[in-house]
Parts: C-alpha cells; structure tokens; sequence
C-alpha cells in the first residue's frame, strides 16, 4: 500500500479503472480505492477529485468471481 501510495504522489500519476459492480462493489482495485482515499484525505480531497470507474453488470456471484480471478491473474 505505502508503495502504491508513494507512486500515485507523483508529479503525474495515472489510475487504472475501478471495476465495480452495479450495486456500486468493487471488484478490482481496492487497494487503489483505498490509496487514493489516503492521499485525498491528506489534501482535503483535491489530490484526485474524480477517479476512473468501470461499471459492470454481472449475471451472479460466479461471474463476478471468474473475473476478479482474471484481473488478479494478470498482477506483476
């Protein structure tokens, strides 16, 4: 996380979509989620006014569970 963190400070840092669900659930990026809520809370909320966020729609639990599986399988 404090790495995570560290990189979005930067002078121009770039965010990979949230994926969420439609109920508003994320399914991929919590860390990210909770990186930028730290540095917002540090700059009253003007570090990252808006956040890029995919929403998707899933059929079931199954669904949403193979693809948090493929988004998680593709991490370095």
């Amino acid at each position: 996380m404090e790495r995570l963190i560290k990189e979005l400070d930067g002078s121009n840092p770039e965010i990979v979509p949230l994926l969420v669900d439609q109920w508003g659930i994320i399914i991929d990026g919590n860390s990210r989620h909770a990186a930028v809520e730290a540095l917002n809370a540090g700059s009253d909320g003007k570090k990252f006014p808006i956040v890029p966020v995919e929403i998707r729609n899933f059929c079931d639990n199954l669904e949403r569970l193979r693809q948090l599986k493929l988004r998680n399988s593709y991490l370095v």
